[in-house]
């Protein structure tokens, strides 16, 4: 009798070590999983694949929405329309048909995203971004970008975790009159590092990723000194789990739609206000081996509005800030600030 009872109690003393070492394996990847999870609009590698097209238009493609605006835009010293008496003549000719007009950039960015659910984590995001677009062949222009983000996260039961991830994103297009279109794509390499206070535990997980997102943008609208464009963007991701403890490695994918709106008005000959509407819809998703805690929001929209200014002839500052409207899952705000130069 005693053996059965001693017999018992080890099977329920090791029942409970199992399922309290399986719950403390899935506490250490939860807040991972969902912070890189389809719908967070703070993931790092997730908003560079959207910047392209505006990157691209920015620059000016073929007849460029940004010189139209430039020449609507009233002159600052007679009322004059700004560039009206351009010269007229042949175009100039380019040295280098493939790399011809470079234009440097380097941004500052800085997020705050808080995740609403359960075991989510609230982050704060800071990272810079380095890049070079450049025209090429026809009306093509190409671009790299470099990015580095750094993010403290922390969740419920004292879990904190800091996430270092290094993106590189390269993209083309071109543009048939008002029509643009092309592609980019993001390499991405994260190093997280929870810890779990309550379990005395800590968890390295590498996350490699990739992404490719084509669009196809219309400048729907110029009048005077207003333009309206809107792009729409399909970002394809594919993760991939690394973890320093013996669990199983892991995987994750996601498709999320994107229709992004912009109305530009010239305030002067050298300023510019745009005004940001973003769509976003999350379609497709195949989650890791630990599911959410809670599933995340699929629709939400983008608000916000962008200021640039030309300090000289060939340099341009901007500041942008940005809300994500209507998503239940996360509460997202992100401030851009930059420069960038011309040749």
């Amino acid at each position: 009798m005693r053996s059965s009872v001693l017999v018992a109690v080890c099977a329920g003393m090791a029942m409970v070590l199992l399922v309290t070492a399986s719950a403390s394996a899935t506490e250490d990847r939860w807040g991972i999983a969902q912070f890189f999870g389809a719908g967070n609009p703070g993931a790092m590698t997730a908003p560079l694949a959207t910047q392209a097209p505006q990157w691209a238009m920015g620059f000016g493609m073929g007849s460029s929405v940004q010189d139209n605006l430039m020449l609507a835009a009233p002159g600052e010293d007679d009322g004059t329309v700004a560039g009206a008496a351009a010269p007229e003549g042949d175009p100039i000719a380019v040295g280098n048909p493939w790399f011809h007009d470079p234009q440097p950039f380097v941004e500052y960015h800085y997020g705050s995203n808080r995740d609403r659910r359960r075991a989510g984590l609230d982050s704060d995001l800071n990272g810079g971004t380095v890049g070079l677009m450049f025209g090429t062949v026809g009306s093509a222009v190409g671009g790299i970008m470099y990015d580095y983000t750094h993010a403290e996260g922390k969740a419920a039961g004292a879990a904190s975790s800091n996430v270092d991830t290094n993106s590189i994103t390269l993209f083309l297009g071109d543009n048939i009159d008002i029509v643009f279109f092309g592609a980019s794509m993001t390499f991405g390499d994260s190093a997280a590092r929870t810890r779990l206070p309550r379990l005395g535990r800590r968890t390295k997980t590498d996350i490699n990723t990739f992404s490719v997102a084509p669009y196809l943008g219309l400048a729907a609208y110029q009048q005077g000194p207003l333009t309206v464009t809107s792009a729409l963007t399909m970002v394809w991701r594919w993760q991939q789990f690394n973890y320093n403890r013996n669990f199983v490695d892991d995987d994750s994918s996601d498709g999320t739609l994107v229709l992004m709106n912009r109305a530009t008005y010239a305030l002067a000959q050298d300023t510019q206000l745009v005004g940001i509407f973003d769509w976003n819809r999350v379609l497709q998703e195949e989650e890791t081996l630990v599911a959410p805690v809670e599933e995340p929001d699929h629709c939400w929209f983008t608000l916000g509005a962008k200021l640039q200014h030309r300090i000289m002839q060939n340099v341009d500052v901007y500041a942008q800030y940005t809300a994500e409207v209507g998503n239940e899952s996360y509460e997202n705000h992100a401030v851009n600030m930059g420069i960038s130069f011309s040749f």
